[in-house]
């Protein structure tokens, strides 16, 4: 698992991610990350599945996510 200092590249990511692995990827603390998956995707939030409580955020998901935060197509 990447530590808060770590930086991954998006071809670094697996097709699985965690909180802990998108916050590395944006450089910003894991609450924020957090804060985002609390809101509904159509809020802005980022598309996520439950397991148990645990969140994971598909690769693809999340680059659509990023896509549509700067305004581009998804």
């Amino acid at each position: 698992m990447p530590k808060q200092n770590d930086v991954l590249k998006l071809d670094e990511l697996p097709d699985v991610l965690t909180a802990q692995e998108i916050a590395c990827f944006l450089r910003v603390d894991v609450r924020r990350v957090y804060d985002n998956l609390k809101l509904k995707p159509n809020a802005g939030g980022i598309p996520h599945v439950k397991m148990g409580k645990q969140m994971r955020i598909y690769r693809s998901d999340f680059i659509s996510w990023m896509d549509k935060q700067r305004g581009g197509a998804a």
